[in-house]
């Protein structure tokens, strides 16, 4: 709403479908549009159907936007899963996954799908009775900043709750992400062994700086996150 800018009465304001009339640039002085002193053109609100300006037709946009849904991962998901996982463990910020380890492990991923692509993935994986561990947690470049890196993680987190599971631990080159979601870092030591059977494939180990972090399932992510 405009400062100082009468409204018209409800029965002004009319669908408008028709696109082949032109638009008449008639100033909006004395004579004009009785609402703004602007060109009609430049209305800030071209939806009125004003009388001074009966003749406008209007072009109505069709503004429907795209729906990112989150929900477990499918067999068809895979290979769009490791491509996405692989792109960033070629720049050193995550493990590999082969197709065989995801196809054993699909029931531990969620998936963020949006017009038919996967943007961001994330997978829990229980290790031990109330412990599991988050991992393989991307967003695509292209995705990145919409907020579905916090989105796919507490959908995980939710899952870990369900489960009956405590605790949940994430090996990282990210701590300040994982910091805004209720991890807090830890002790390497404090994982249990059965952990760094999945290290040992890895070409950076023994000295590996990924950084060990435990979020406590009663903590609350930091709200905007």
């Amino acid at each position: 709403m405009i400062q100082g800018a009468r409204v018209p009465p409800a029965q002004a304001f009319l669908p408008a479908t028709d696109i082949t009339s032109p638009i008449p640039a008639a100033s909006a002085s004395v004579g004009g549009c009785p609402w703004l002193p602007v060109p009609v053109r430049s209305c800030p609100q071209p939806a009125l159907n004003c009388p001074q300006t009966a003749r406008v037709t209007l072009l109505t946009l069709n503004t429907t936007t795209a729906t990112t849904r989150l929900r477990k991962a499918t067999i068809a998901d895979v290979p769009r899963v490791q491509k996405l996982v692989n792109f960033f463990a070629d720049r050193n910020e995550m493990l590999h996954k082969s197709l065989n380890e995801l196809y054993e492990n699909l029931r531990d991923f969620t998936v963020a799908e949006e017009d038919g692509e996967i943007l961001a993935c994330a997978a829990v994986h229980v290790t031990w009775d109330d412990l599991a561990e988050l991992k393989s947690v991307a967003v695509s470049p292209n995705a990145q900043g919409r907020g579905l890196g916090k989105q796919i993680v507490n959908r995980c987190l939710d899952e870990a709750r369900e489960l009956g599971l405590g605790r949940v631990f994430a090996l990282t080159y990210k701590p300040e992400f994982f910091e805004r979601h209720g991890f807090r870092v830890i002790d390497r030591n404090m994982l249990p062994h059965k952990v760094w059977g999945e290290c040992i494939k890895c070409h950076k180990f023994p000295n590996c700086n990924e950084v060990a972090m435990m979020c406590h399932l009663g903590r609350r992510a930091e709200p905007g996150a």
